[in-house]
């Protein structure tokens, strides 16, 4: 399979054709129909293949008002100097280097850092991907073309979805063990 190191980041449709690489003969075996196959047909229908986002967000939580926001500490990407605005730093590319350091008179004393990212639910045979407190609206955008909010409501494959069999509104946040199902259209 070809790999998306060319493609623009997240949230991509993507057409692939493929074919099956054939085999050769094995050394110091003779050619049989086991032991030897010719790479297949490409195919004629591509299969869509979604991209997902190589952009995560960093949450910072501090123990108590010395914040990052408060002036405390700096925070750079690579070699940029870099905005924490409500204790989150967004939009950062994966191996990324992020550094933190504490003003002058400060310092830490414990520093955590805990792998989030992107998880999943599944409502029929949608695979959804959120975060922790995404509202709707903003599973939206994680999911283009999966998932759409009309000025109320929330619609997968063009119908309602419903959690615990009641509606779900755009702003509602997600419920990860949460029961979701598809009602009317």
């Amino acid at each position: 399979m070809p790999t998306a190191k060319l493609v623009p980041d997240g949230g991509v449709d993507v057409l692939v054709w493929y074919y099956i690489k054939g085999a050769d003969t094995p050394e110091g075996q003779e050619a049989t129909a086991e032991n030897t196959f010719n790479d297949s047909e490409i195919c004629t229908e591509p299969i869509t293949v979604t991209v997902l986002s190589n952009k995560f967000d960093i949450q910072f939580k501090a123990a108590n008002a010395n914040t990052i926001e408060a002036g405390k500490a700096t925070v750079k990407v690579g070699d940029e100097a870099a905005e924490v605005k409500e204790g989150k730093l967004t939009g950062v590319k994966m191996n990324s280097k992020v550094t933190v350091t504490a003003k002058e008179g400060y310092k830490f004393r414990k520093v955590e850092v805990k792998k989030g990212g992107p998880k999943t639910i599944t409502i029929e045979d949608v695979v959804i991907v959120y975060e922790d407190g995404d509202t709707w609206e903003k599973i939206v955008d994680r999911n283009p073309g999966k998932v759409e909010c009309d000025s109320m409501y929330v619609f997968v494959k063009g119908r309602v979805v419903l959690l615990n069999g009641n509606l779900v509104s755009k702003t509602d946040v997600i419920v990860p063990d949460g029961t979701y199902t598809l009602g009317f259209s």
